[in-house]
């Protein structure tokens, strides 16, 4: 087909020798991170006002890329077009009171940590879930959850306990009433645990969200 440049000026068309110099498409602000390709739209037409971060760079302590296992099929979720804001990343971000109601989590959490910034909100909560441990009984044991909300519909979040999940959740809306909600989910490698057990923390995960909407 017809190639184009980032200024949207046409460069190839394979069935003439030149290019058309007349012709010009619209183009985007784009950047990749993670894996994640990242399309920016405003209204008015400005460039990016932040920029695209790594999840990993988000939360110290976390590790790195080389620590977790790919989202593959297993830690990758799309959902169809619903009746959800934009925001509903920020709104969700600051209802501390869902684990316990929503995700069935043993108590409410306590906020640790939050700050705002100029467009983005981060939080750490610390919360006690029960475990199995070697000996078949329950044992208690703290976690902690940190999220940092960036924009409108970007949501990167750090949860550890019983190993680690590092995610990322991604409104785009479609028209005036209708979002997609997109979510990825990094599992932390850990000793002994084969691509069965990843599959599902990952698959844990996406049930978290779709819990949430």
């Amino acid at each position: 087909g017809w190639q184009w440049n980032q200024e949207g000026r046409n460069t190839c068309i394979p069935y003439q020798k030149a290019a058309n110099r007349v012709r010009k498409i619209g183009t985007w602000s784009t950047a990749e991170s993670d894996g994640i390709m990242y399309i920016w739209h405003d209204v008015d037409g400005r460039e990016p006002l932040y920029e695209v971060p790594s999840v990993f760079d988000l939360f110290p302590g976390c590790g790195s890329a080389n620590d977790y296992h790919e989202p593959a099929e297993a830690g990758r979720f799309e959902s169809a077009a619903l009746p959800i804001h934009p925001q509903y990343a920020a709104e969700n971000g600051v209802d501390f009171a869902h684990f316990k109601y929503v995700h069935r989590a043993d108590e409410i959490p306590t906020v640790v940590h939050r700050e705002f910034g100029e467009y983005d909100f981060k939080t750490e909560l610390a919360l006690h879930f029960k475990r199995r441990g070697a000996d078949g009984e329950f044992e208690l044991v703290e976690g902690r959850t940190r999220a940092s909300l960036l924009g409108l519909g970007l949501g990167y979040s750090y949860a550890d306990g019983v190993g680690a999940i590092c995610s990322l959740t991604a409104v785009t809306p479609v028209d005036d009433e209708r979002s997609i909600v997109r979510f990825s989910a990094w599992a932390s490698k850990e000793d002994g645990q084969d691509d069965a057990r990843v599959t599902k923390r990952q698959r844990n995960a996406i049930g978290q969200l779709e819990a949430d909407i």
